[in-house]
């Protein structure tokens, strides 16, 4: 190595462009001596930034702390001149920050034994900042939270701040919407910490969001803390039903039935111990429809959600739903309620392309298949077989084949034909239980269905991301919370550092809140590729 890096060709410059991959691959495969090396000849500063692709580039500490790599990161602090809190370009947070919200241990504590490094956040806006305590609790890294807790106050920081994502939470409120139970725990230890702040636009408290999500023990948890106030109106038997059905969660639905009406050490032993319902389903959402139905009606639909994340196990709870009971007067399982930016479920299902939703949808006797988009942005007003038809820029995602099929699907279905409150029994499905699987259920759909999804669109059933090796519709739209940060393909030229606040509010997608018109996001953690 040494040798090579005494050819004139070798600059500096060539390294920071040509030689980046190789820089790269060395941290990744953890070559110490070599880089070392080529530190010390000078060929590489210490706080280069490294191209990882057109818009980004990173520090090689960032990058070492992002990965892992100990022994790298270890390096790199034994240079006198390392900035440990270097600014680059698109970097939205610190080498700290990274490796706590990966769960770096070894790194965060070689990184703390710098006193003059910075631990509450590189961002600030408006007296907020997203720490690295709020990056540990958005993953509940248990012993990376007791020691930035110590790094706090040894600081005299503020542990209750809000970060800058969209919601404006604080480390506990992140926890807890992660359902980070242990994290929940230890923080709710410190008197300093307020329990009973909201957040997000419909001011959320800590009980709804555990409810929300379906966090079973996390909700025990605050139930059994003295601090929290559950005379709260948001934190009343009926607005915890209504955040634990707009979640689909079924078997948190049917403890909360017996909320402020049985012993509070029953209800948190329930919880603790909630596995899988014991009635049904469809019987548990009738009976939190009727219990929440005088609360103020929420623009996004269990349809909306259904469409927006692919999830074909609520979809056909759903459709089963209403062929057993008269959901024409329920709000929150309307097939034709449009959410805040004008969108009917269809519309939902067919900007994204999920093919499964969109059949199930079909099936409901009571779809408007040629009802509009009312946006108040007035982008688009077509129905959901213009959406189809259009060959926006944001199609990218969609091949050609699968966007022939949902229109031919569509036609088949009498678009453009008024079909509101259709009374006809052929479209009617006989559902499966939902503990089969896709096969099972794709039997029982209409005969012309089947042929024109042979004809038209063969590998159907990797559209809706079910495989034969794969289970049923739970299955689909799987988040893997472990692929960020720990690798980085071998052959790889170039790579890319997930920008945390931009992921976690992709993950804080409420049925009240879309980020956008084009709401594409895959609840909860879409977690792009780190280095």
């Amino acid at each position: 190595m040494a040798t090579i890096l005494l050819l004139p060709d070798i600059t500096q410059q060539w390294v920071r462009s040509k030689g980046r991959s190789v820089v790269l691959r060395m941290i990744h495969k953890n070559q110490k001596a070599i880089l070392e090396c080529l530190l010390k000849s000078g060929k590489l500063d210490v706080n280069t930034a490294l191209r990882r692709s057109r818009s980004y580039e990173s520090s090689l500490l960032y990058i070492a702390a992002a990965q892992g790599k100990s022994e790298i990161v270890g390096l790199l602090l034994g240079f006198e001149t390392i900035n440990l809190d270097l600014k680059v370009y698109n970097e939205t947070s610190s080498p700290l920050g990274i490796a706590a919200l990966n769960g770096h241990l070894q790194i965060v504590e070689k990184l703390l034994q710098f006193p003059g490094i910075v631990v509450d956040g590189k961002k600030v806006h408006q007296g907020k900042a997203t720490t690295s305590l709020h990056l540990a609790c958005r993953r509940g890294h248990v012993e990376v939270i007791r020691l930035m807790l110590k790094a706090f106050d040894d600081r005299g920081l503020d542990v209750d701040v809000q970060d800058t994502s969209k919601l404006r939470m604080t480390p506990l409120q992140n926890a807890v919407y992660g359902g980070h139970t242990d994290t929940v725990a230890l923080l709710l230890l410190r008197q300093d910490v307020d329990v009973n702040r909201t957040f997000g636009p419909s001011r959320m408290s800590l009980l709804q969001a555990a409810a929300q999500g379906g966090h079973g023990r996390t909700l025990s948890v605050l139930l059994g803390h003295g601090r929290v106030d559950r005379n709260d109106v948001r934190n009343s038997r009926q607005s915890l039903l209504s955040e634990a059905l707009s979640g689909g969660h079924w078997c948190l639905m049917e403890i909360l039935f017996d909320y402020e009406s049985g012993p509070l050490n029953i209800i948190r032993q329930s919880l603790d111990l909630a596995t899988e319902p014991s009635g049904k389903c469809v019987d548990i959402l009738e009976k939190g429809l009727l219990e929440i139905a005088s609360l103020p009606t929420q623009d996004n639909t269990l349809w909306h959600r259904a469409a927006r994340t692919g999830d074909l196990s609520l979809a056909m709870l759903l459709l089963e739903h209403a062929q057993t009971y008269d959901a024409c007067t329920q709000s929150m399982v309307d097939v034709n309620r449009r959410n805040r930016h004008g969108q009917a479920p269809l519309h939902v299902a067919v900007d994204s392309g999920k093919i499964g939703i969109i059949e199930l949808l079909l099936h409901h006797k009571q779809i408007d298949i040629d009802l509009t988009i009312k946006s108040r942005y007035g982008w688009n007003n077509g129905s959901a077989i213009v959406i189809a038809k259009k060959e926006y820029q944001r199609y990218w995602h969609y091949q050609k084949g699968e966007r022939a099929y949902i229109v031919d699907l569509l036609l088949a279905h009498g678009a453009r034909t008024a079909s509101r409150d259709r009374a006809d029994t052929a479209h009617k499905v006989v559902l499966p239980p939902s503990a089969m699987g896709l096969k099972e259920y794709v039997q029982h759909l209409p005969e012309h269905c089947e042929d024109l999804r042979v004809k038209n669109h063969a590998s159907w059933a990797s559209v809706v991301e079910i495989h034969d090796g794969g289970g049923g519709p739970e299955r689909s739209n799987v988040e893997d919370k472990h692929a960020v940060g720990d690798i980085i393909p071998i052959d790889a030229d170039d790579s890319t550092v997930e920008d945390p606040d931009a992921i976690f509010e992709d993950w804080m997608c409420f049925d009240d809140e879309e980020t956008s018109d084009n709401n594409s996001l895959e609840i909860w953690e879409r977690e792009v590729s780190l280095v």
